[in-house]
C-alpha cells in the first residue's frame, strides 16, 4: 500500500465512481417505473349497501329496487399520475338474471329505525383523483334501459331488463342465503374497468323490513373479485 499509493487512489476512485453510476442508473430506472406504472387505483368494497324501493312516476303504482353504496378508491401512484373515474355500475344476480345499474347521483344516506332517508348532494360525474389521495362517496344507483335493436324480440332483448320491481325482489331473494354485489369502476384511457364484490346476509328480519318499511341498509362483506 505504501510502495504503490497511487493504485490505491484509483481503486477508490473507481469505486466510488462505479458506486455513483449505479446510483444514477437506479434513479432513471425508479423513474422509467413510475412513468410506465402510472395512476394505481385501489377501489374499497362498501360496508354497507342500501335497498330502497323507489317509485319512478306518480302514476306508475310499482316500485323499483335501486342500490346505494359508499364508493371509495385510493390513488398510490407517483405524482403527478392522477386518474379520473368515468362510470361506475353495480351488478347482482337473482334467479339466474343479472341485473345492472348505473351511478345517478352522489347522496347522503342516513339509517333510521324504520327506514333510509337520503338526500341528494350533487349529480354523478367524472371525478379526478390526484396521485397520493383518496376520495368517498355514497353513490346512488338506478337501472337503465337496454338498448335493442328495432327488429329484436322481447325475448332476444328485453329493454327493461334492469327494472326489477319490490314484489319480485323480495320473492327472488326469499330463494337465497347471501346476495353478492359487484361494484365496477370504469377508469378515463384506461382499457378494464377495477371491480370489487361484497356479500349481504339474507334472513327473515331483513326482508321483513324490505316489505315493511320499502328500505334496508345490511352490511356487506368483503369478498375477492
Amino acid at each position: 500500500m505504501n510502495k504503490f499509493p497511487y493504485i490505491e487512489i484509483e481503486r477508490k476512485t473507481d469505486i466510488l465512481a462505479l458506486a455513483a453510476f449505479l446510483m444514477a442508473f437506479g434513479g432513471v430506472l425508479m423513474q422509467g417505473y413510475h412513468l410506465v406504472r402510472g395512476a394505481q387505483l385501489t377501489l374499497f368494497a362498501p360496508e354497507q349497501v342500501m335497498l330502497i324501493f323507489y317509485q319512478y312516476h306518480p302514476e306508475d303504482t310499482q316500485k323499483y329496487i335501486r342500490i346505494g353504496a359508499r364508493v371509495a378508491y385510493a390513488n398510490s401512484g407517483h405524482t403527478g399520475h392522477n386518474a379520473v373515474v368515468q362510470k361506475e355500475t353495480v351488478s347482482f344476480t337473482l334467479g339466474g338474471q343479472t341485473y345492472n345499474q348505473v351511478w345517478q347521483s352522489v347522496h347522503k344516506f342516513k339509517g333510521t329505525e324504520a327506514r333510509v332517508e337520503d338526500e341528494i348532494i350533487s349529480e354523478a360525474k367524472p371525478e379526478p383523483i390526484q396521485a397520493g389521495n383518496a376520495i368517498s362517496r355514497e353513490i346512488y344507483f338506478a337501472p337503465h334501459k337496454l338498448r335493442c335493436a328495432k327488429k329484436q324480440s322481447k325475448q332476444k332483448c328485453d329493454e327493461g331488463v334492469n327494472y326489477l320491481t319490490k314484489e319480485s325482489f323480495i320473492n327472488l331473494l326469499s330463494d337465497v342465503e347471501q346476495l353478492e354485489f359487484t361494484f365496477s369502476s370504469k377508469i378515463f384511457d384506461q382499457p378494464d374497468p377495477i371491480k370489487v364484490s361484497c356479500s349481504i346476509d339474507v334472513d327473515f328480519e331483513l326482508i321483513s323490513k324490505l316489505a315493511a318499511f320499502g328500505s334496508a341498509a345490511p352490511n356487506c362483506w368483503p369478498l375477492d373479485v
